[in-house]
């Protein structure tokens, strides 16, 4: 999107990727998961800690670090406090408000989440841009439904 926006703006192609590069330095990714079975299957958790995720209804808050390693970033216990713990994640992570900041919902088969997801990040950082929609075909695979 903002490359679309860029271009618009008549900027060359090294300008273009010049800023691409200066935005995902400051972009990130979080994301939970409903259960673990996904996860486990594909190696970022071990069997102890999915097992004992499950048995006490955690819902891990996880990123990406720089070389796109699944990485722990927070837990909620139950699904009624993981939205909660998404944003404290989030608003750690953004700091103080920023100029011009976009955010972005997607989600595997849990459409639901996105107008609570959407309505705390409004109110937080006020308005903001918020494009949202199912997540892709393969990242679904890795996360499994609900994420």
């Amino acid at each position: 999107m903002e490359a679309t926006e860029i271009a618009e703006l008549g900027r060359t192609p090294d300008e273009i990727v010049t800023e691409l590069g200066r935005i995902r330095a400051q972009s990130g990714l979080l994301f939970t998961v409903e259960t673990f079975d996904r996860l486990l299957a594909l190696g970022p958790v071990g069997r102890g800690k999915a097992l004992l995720g499950a048995l006490l209804n955690v819902k891990p808050i996880l990123g990406l670090d720089d070389a796109g390693r699944v990485i722990p970033k927070g837990k909620a216990i139950g699904s009624n406090r993981v939205v909660t713990a998404l944003l404290d994640v989030i608003a750690a992570e953004v700091g103080p408000a920023h100029e011009k900041i976009r955010f972005g919902i997607v989600h595997v088969g849990a459409p639901k989440m996105i107008a609570e997801v959407r309505k705390r990040l409004v109110e937080q950082w006020g308005d903001v841009e918020i494009p949202s929609g199912p997540v892709t075909p393969v990242i679904s695979t890795h996360l499994g439904t609900g994420a």
